[in-house]
């Protein structure tokens, strides 16, 4: 069809007493422009008409994918890319004017590359605003897979555009940039590190944005604000930011607390030391004075032996523990005596409680410990504490009498 108006444009040129190889031009030139102007048109229809139509039927759609998919960024790449290869496909034949007919061709052919590569990344990009934004996809980010590709992809495209520019074929380009590759490998070995790292963390899930991560051997302790193939920003929680490379958390360890929050249980593991001096036997009537208040149950109060009054402590801490609104039921709870010290008996409490926001947690943990050493004095147990100042001053002024 093009090569049929391409002749009859030659005809009536001919007609007007203009000789035959400029005629032959001037029809080139107008079926050239004609597909131009015919291509332009294409794309500001489809972008007028089209892209608007394809997004208000996305949008009834109870689908969320595809919102981002047939954004209207990916679409007007896409009708450009459209346009250029129906420039490319219905271009007529001028070979005889070889000069001219290289020079667009192999530009159109830099046009597709450049137009399919743009398309490319903007679909890439609605991808990574996809699996970021949306609750079910934040599990896992594909942010440095996608950078990756991305970056596969303009690698490939500079290399088409070289090889057209130079009338050369890609893939013997390609083949011929194999000996410089460990040059560059020499040179970018910090990049290809960054690059590889990256991938590991997005596949295996190790990191996404939001999460709570402490890296103790650089004293970063914040939020992860981004992850790329090159880098890995966190907000530390005294407001600077600090940006590491992604090979440093593969190589190093590095702790997330992504976990604590979407098991809903953050550890609480305290303890406090108790006066030796302080622990004994109790007595029939303190045993019943206990039983009396609620410290002790039925089965604490029959036991035959003597019964010592940490022991006592340490199951009312269980009770305690086990019936409190506020400690995780499904995880582990233990009260337990750790090794003697100079400065007491340490007893140690292991629970989780469900509420792990910072603030929240600190609070309820504070308020249960607190509760525990109040409770200690109705066991005749005492916190045990070095002498201070004031200790030392109440004793220095009692009488002598007293002292003797």
């Amino acid at each position: 069809m093009i090569e049929m108006l391409n002749e009859r444009l030659n005809l009536i040129y001919l007609t007007f007493g203009i000789e035959e190889a400029w005629s032959r031009i001037y029809s080139l030139t107008t079926v050239l422009f004609a597909l131009f102007v015919l291509c332009v048109g294409l794309v500001a229809l489809c972008k007028h008409f089209m892209t608007p139509l394809i997004g208000r039927l996305v949008k009834r759609t109870d689908t969320l994918w595809d919102d981002y998919l047939f954004d209207a960024k990916v679409l007007a790449s896409f009708w450009n890319l459209v346009a250029t290869l129906i420039f490319y496909q219905f271009m007529p034949d001028f070979s005889e004017y070889r000069m001219a007919y290289v020079i667009i061709e192999q530009g159109l052919k830099i046009l597709i590359a450049l137009f399919a590569t743009r398309w490319l990344g903007a679909f890439l990009n609605k991808i990574t605003h996809y699996t970021t934004e949306q609750e079910k996809a934040q599990h896992q980010t594909l942010i440095g897979v996608v950078q990756f590709i991305k970056l596969i992809a303009y690698f490939i495209c500079a290399i088409i555009v070289v090889a057209f520019l130079f009338g050369k074929n890609p893939i013997n380009l390609v083949a011929g940039l194999g000996a410089a590759a460990t040059v560059l490998m020499l040179v970018f070995k910090d990049s290809i590190l960054g690059l590889v790292a990256g991938i590991q963390l997005s596949a295996n899930e190790m990191l996404k944005p939001g999460d709570w991560v402490v890296i103790e051997k650089l004293n970063i302790d914040g939020i992860v604000q981004k992850v790329s193939l090159t880098t890995v920003k966190i907000k530390n929680f005294d407001n600077t930011i600090s940006t590491v490379p992604p090979y440093t958390l593969v190589s190093d360890s590095f702790r997330n607390w992504d976990n604590v929050f979407v098991q809903g249980a953050r550890q609480v593991k305290r303890s406090f030391n108790i006066d030796v001096n302080s622990v004994r036997y109790l007595s029939t009537d303190e045993l019943k004075e206990l039983f009396d208040l609620g410290f002790i149950n039925e089965e604490d109060k029959q036991l035959s032996t003597p019964q010592v009054n940490l022991s006592l402590f340490r199951n009312y801490c269980m009770r305690f523990l086990s019936s409190h609104p506020e400690v995780h039921q499904g995880q582990s709870r233990v009260v337990r005596l750790l090794q003697s010290t100079p400065n007491g008996v340490p007893l140690e409490l292991y629970f989780y409680l469900s509420h792990t926001e910072w603030a929240g947690f600190e609070a309820r943990a504070a308020l249960i410990q607190e509760q525990l050493i109040a409770t200690m004095s109705v066991f005749g147990l005492k916190i045990f504490q070095h002498p201070t100042g004031l200790d030392l001053q109440t004793l220095m002024s009692q009488p002598k009498g007293i002292e003797q």
